[in-house]
């Protein structure tokens, strides 16, 4: 099981030289975080339209399926799918959608379940992204038409996610709205403009492997393996406002020597109005977190911050 899980890098090449041998490679993405009767049929499907069935899989933390998930980390998520004869490789993706992940390895069939072949319930609009991404790359989509479920209406049908509060408001909420009317309450959120004030964070994760006690001091000693970095803070919150809100402005503070601006600026979509003080005797707020690589789980955190009030000046500048 351990020989199918790849990382993409190796798949890429192992897709190459299994395409010079004349194999045709299929390509099925998504969480399956509660493998299901409906996953498999897809699996054995999607298998029989090639030679290769390669499952890549989201990582945790672009997993926005509701409270506590998702239920199954992503190691376990692998390694479940990893146990599935129809899956050849499984592989864990490092991006939110598949789009990425089609344009890297290039498949020749891309394949969704049944529930996704009209586009126009896709809320999100992520099908017909990938479905483009597909095409440029030489490949076509195709839907297979097994027995479809939905592992978060399972989750959420037979376990505890919430309280008993928690299940008397949505239960109040189904009974006065219906699905439609909650999508066009949300749709006129573009309507409004938005004021986010609060303070940008840049967050930063270094993955890193245990390499045991340092022989000279009594210290754990890491490897660094890879680095990712995010705006966070009130940055965050305005990237989340992008996917309801096309009238974003920004009012927060950097640094006084206005350290990662230009990351910052670069990471903020084009439809957020970015206005900015530089604090005094600040930095940018950065903060570093040291991760096992294995287990993602956090080992150490770094910060560089000064939470002192704004002087006077700076006050006023803000106001």
């Amino acid at each position: 099981m351990k020989q199918k899980i790849q990382s993409v890098e190796n798949l890429k090449n192992i897709i190459l030289k299994e395409k010079k041998r004349g194999k045709k490679i299929v390509l099925c993405h998504g969480v399956f975080d509660l493998l299901h009767v409906g996953h498999i049929k897809h699996f054995e499907q999607a298998k029989k339209l090639g030679d290769i069935l390669i499952v890549t899989v989201t990582p945790d933390r672009f997993v926005n399926k509701g409270p506590k998930r998702p239920v199954f980390n992503q190691r376990l998520r692998l390694d479940a799918l990893s146990a599935l004869h129809a899956v050849n490789f499984v592989a864990l993706s490092n991006n939110p959608t598949a789009v990425e992940i089609i344009q890297k390895l290039k498949p020749n069939i891309y394949c969704k379940g049944s529930d996704y072949k009209n586009h126009k319930d896709d809320i999100s609009g992520k099908i017909n992204n990938e479905a483009r991404s597909i095409r440029k790359c030489g490949g076509k989509i195709v839907y297979t038409k097994e027995i479809t479920f939905s592992s978060s209406e399972l989750i959420n049908k037979f376990s505890d996610l919430y309280s008993v509060k928690e299940k008397f408001l949505i239960k109040k909420i189904k009974q006065k709205y219906d699905f439609p009317k909650i999508n066009n309450l949300i749709n006129k959120f573009k309507q409004l403009k938005v004021l986010v004030v609060g303070e940008i964070i840049v967050d930063q994760y270094f993955f890193c492997e245990a390499l045991g006690k340092s022989g000279k001091e009594p210290m754990l000693v890491l490897k660094d393996v890879k680095k990712e970095s995010y705006i966070g803070g009130a940055g965050a919150i305005c990237r989340h406002l992008t996917q309801f809100c096309n009238k974003i402005s920004l009012l927060s503070m950097v640094g006084e020597k206005g350290e990662l601006l230009g990351e910052i600026k670069k990471s903020l979509n084009k439809i957020i109005k970015f206005n900015y003080i530089r604090k005094k005797n600040s930095p940018t707020i950065v903060k570093k977190r040291f991760l096992d690589n294995v287990s993602n789980h956090k080992v150490l955190g770094v910060y560089s911050i000064n939470d002192d009030l704004l002087t006077f000046d700076d006050e006023k500048k803000f106001n």
